[in-house]
């Protein structure tokens, strides 16, 4: 897609990209994120439960309540993956 453009991302997708994307608000736990570990979603997220299953090498997360660098822990993702880098709640 180009910047300033007609295309939107329903004409992307009629062109064959991005079949399974979606726009919404990710519905972060914090309104305004200043950390990493603000990006953590809550329950009523569209995200949660709507990933790519990528198979067992990418089956884990950040655990919610990470922080980084000192205090990273991971989670196994859920049967139905979530989107971006922490598991939800």
């Amino acid at each position: 897609m180009l910047f300033d453009t007609a295309d939107n991302l329903a004409g992307w997708q009629l062109a064959g990209f991005d079949k399974h994307s979606f726009v919404a608000d990710p519905k972060f736990v914090s309104a305004a994120p200043a950390a990493p570990s603000d990006f953590v979603l809550e329950p009523s997220s569209p995200d949660l439960g709507t990933g790519g299953a990528l198979g067992l090498p990418m089956a884990t997360g950040l655990a919610p309540g990470s922080t980084w660098p000192s205090g990273v822990t991971t989670a196994t993702q859920p049967s139905s993956w979530d989107i971006g880098a922490f598991i939800g709640p």
